[in-house]
């Protein structure tokens, strides 16, 4: 695993990224990497943080947050969270939410799991207000 925190962008002040390794993987199971998200959040107070699966390729919508299995958004980047269809999980949790996407890592081969993937991003951008 690889933790990396304090980074920015033109759009986001502070952001945490979680990425697993496929070396050391320790699991997929959910809920440790919930967990350390939840605890980044709550510590780093990030406008954006993620658990990103080591396939993650990090292509998104220019100027908007990355969305892939776990990603967290401050209130003040999205005050209103969107409202997804199952299995996505949306959650408040520090000073803003926490979407889990899937309860897996994402298949990057799979393209089932790859149109939910867009399909999540694509209503967290809908909420995102960048100043």
């Amino acid at each position: 695993m690889h933790i990396t925190c304090g980074g920015s962008s033109p759009w986001l002040l502070s952001v945490v990224t979680i990425r697993q390794v496929d070396s050391m993987l320790c699991s997929n199971e959910t809920q440790p990497y919930r967990d350390l998200l939840v605890a980044a959040a709550e510590i780093w107070e990030p406008d954006w943080a993620a658990v990103l699966p080591s396939a993650a390729t990090m292509n998104g919508e220019e100027g908007m947050p990355f969305v892939d299995w776990m990603v967290y958004l401050s209130r003040t980047l999205m005050p209103e969270p969107p409202k997804l269809k199952s299995p996505a999980i949306v959650e408040p949790c520090a000073g803003g939410t926490l979407i889990i996407v899937q309860e897996e890592p994402p298949d990057p081969e799979d393209a089932a799991q790859q149109r939910h993937v867009k399909r999540v991003a694509k209503k967290v951008w809908e909420a995102v207000q960048l100043a």
